[in-house]
Order: C-alpha cells, then structure tokens, then sequence
C-alpha cells in the first residue's frame, strides 16, 4: 500500500479497528479520517457501504446520522472517484447515481462473479 491513502469516511463512532489501522500503516499506507463528505471531489476511489444500524448505540443516533453519509448525483458529478459498493445497497447510494460513468458497483458485482467462477474452477479441478 506504500504511496496509498486511505480516508475513512465515517461518523467518528465508527472508525476501524486500531489493529486494521495498525497494519495499513506498516504497509506504508496514509491514514486519514473525516466525519463528512466534504473532501469527496479529491477522492480517486469511494466504496461506499451502508451505515449499519447494529453498531450503533441507539436508534437515534444512527437516524440523525445516516442521511449525511448518502452519494447523490450532484455529488458524484462533483468528482472523478470510481464509486464501489458491495452491494445491495440501502440507501448509502442514490439510484440517480447508478447511470453514472463513476457508477462501478455493478461492474464491480459482475467481475466478483468472475472471480468466484474462476476460483470454483480451480479447486474442483
């Protein structure tokens, strides 16, 4: 990952685990955190995944939260990122955003059939 920086774009509750941090760095990764989408336009690559309800505290919190963290089109037009997601989605990804040229989350889904076709293969032979 030498070169690479990760900016990991999360309410501050959320952040990763210190032990993931921990090894990106000693890859020679870039850490970096923002709580706000703010700096989208610089990204080169966005993987969006839901904010998931579950590792939350309370309801409330996850409600006042997860409309902040959503990809519109305005958004995406704003940018060059190639936005990846692992699919299905919820509502971190407006639909509007889907016939976008930045939109490769269903690339990303049909190439992942790919790969496990071709790993099936491998271990069956």
């Amino acid at each position: 990952f030498s070169g690479n920086r990760f900016t990991f774009v999360c309410p501050k509750t959320l952040k990763p685990d210190a032990d993931v941090l921990r090894d990106l760095k000693q890859r020679g990764a870039d850490v970096a955190f923002s709580d706000s989408l703010k700096n989208y336009r610089t990204y080169d690559v966005f993987y969006a995944n839901r904010l998931q309800e579950e590792r939350f505290g309370s309801r409330k919190e996850f409600e006042r939260l997860r409309k902040q963290f959503v990809i519109t089109k305005a958004l995406a037009k704003s940018g060059k990122a190639a936005i990846l997601n692992p699919l299905p989605r919820i509502d971190e990804i407006d639909p509007a955003v889907d016939d976008l040229p930045q939109a490769a989350y269903f690339r990303q889904a049909q190439n992942g059939l790919y790969v496990r076709m071709a790993l099936m293969d491998m271990l069956l032979k």
